[in-house]
């Protein structure tokens, strides 16, 4: 039997002609928790964050990916200088949670093909990545992926 054997690479892109300078400027404030309301967020065992505008209400919110598998939402009601974000809500799957069984939920939402609608690439566990498309519907917008549905909007 053949030992597999996985390594874990992070690749800094740098600006070309941007110079050393650039990053030798950057700084950081001190760790700080990350609140919906007033209480700290947690996700169980690993998150994978990806601030955007989930309700197309102009402002970004943050979209958690964890160990559950799940998707966890959490909008934001204040400004993008100064979020305010409610307590979490899970993406759905026809009514129910929209669940990697997996787990290690990694999504990436972008406008993959361009039609103007979010997309959502999920890395799971597993290795695989999982696409689910945004598809225009009366007055919502739907994801597709693996016969699964999720309510979506337009950019």
């Amino acid at each position: 039997m053949k030992k597999l054997t996985i390594q874990r690479i992070v690749i800094l892109f740098i600006c070309a002609g941007c110079g050393a300078s650039v990053l030798a400027d950057l700084e950081f404030g001190p760790k700080e928790l990350v609140l919906a309301g007033a209480n700290p967020i947690w996700v169980p065992g690993y998150s994978v964050p990806s601030y955007v505008d989930w309700n197309n209400d102009g402002r970004k919110d943050l979209a958690v990916g964890a160990m559950d598998g799940k998707l966890h939402i959490y909008l934001n009601q204040g400004t993008d200088a100064a979020p305010d974000l409610a307590a979490a809500i899970f993406a759905q799957n026809n009514g129910l949670d929209l669940i990697d069984y997996n787990g290690r939920l990694s999504p990436a939402i972008v406008d993959m093909n361009g039609d103007g609608y979010l997309d959502v690439l999920v890395g799971s566990q597993d290795g695989n990545v999982h696409l689910y498309q945004g598809i225009p519907e009366p007055a919502t917008i739907l994801l597709v992926g693996f016969g699964v549905l999720m309510l979506r909007r337009k950019l």
